[in-house]
């Protein structure tokens, strides 16, 4: 498949185009698992720059998404670093941590769409066939 991700787009909806969907997702859940326990919640969001084979994400609390939706434009600049310091990225095929800082961070690399933690958990028991849908 030789498409370009949307800003809409989510593991679930590129799912088949993944090569590996199985060993993706669990990349994922293993990265999203220790954010999860420190906060109590995460969210996954792709790389919008790739085809969808195994691109890059990252993962943050959801918690953070709602400060950062209530600073809005009166924000200061450290307000937004506090809250991109809580942004994690990670390789999409290795699932390694990228050492990347808060430019290459910012929504603007990600989609607009997020899966939540049981999102994802249970794209991986679909994909596992733990859940049928008959």
């Amino acid at each position: 498949m030789d498409r370009k991700l949307s800003e809409d787009d989510t593991i679930a909806s590129i799912v088949d185009s993944l090569d590996d969907p199985v060993r993706y997702v669990r990349g994922v859940i293993g990265n999203m698992v220790r954010v999860h326990n420190k906060h109590g919640s995460a969210v996954v969001r792709i790389g919008t720059t790739g085809r969808g084979i195994r691109p890059h994400y990252r993962v943050d609390p959801g918690k953070h998404l709602e400060a950062l939706k209530a600073l809005g434009d009166r924000g200061s600049k450290q307000d937004y670093d506090d809250v991109f310091a809580h942004y994690t990225a990670f390789h999409g095929s290795s699932h390694d941590e990228l050492d990347w800082g808060i430019v290459e961070l910012q929504d603007a690399h990600w989609s607009a769409i997020y899966m939540t933690w049981d999102e994802v958990r249970e794209l991986l028991g679909r994909l596992l066939g733990h859940h049928s849908s008959s």
